[in-house]
């Protein structure tokens, strides 16, 4: 059975310690879906009763942030 985009995104997401960031530039790198598929993604676990990431702002590098939660 193949994994889901969203499964592959959060897989990607848990292998990096517990809060620790990443922007969208190091994730498009990292995993071979479009940029679609990727921002659906993480809008969907953003939304997530229990959401394994969160959004911020960078303002040295002006751009979205997102940080893994503690497990």
């Amino acid at each position: 059975m193949k994994k889901s985009d969203l499964d592959n995104v959060r897989d990607w997401i848990e292998s990096k310690p517990d809060a620790s960031t990443f922007n969208f530039s190091e994730l498009s790198n990292s995993l071979p879906e479009d940029y679609e598929t990727l921002k659906d993604s993480l809008f969907q676990l953003l939304a997530e009763d229990k959401p394994i990431i969160e959004q911020g702002f960078d303002r040295e590098t002006s751009s979205l942030q997102f940080k893994r939660v503690k497990s």
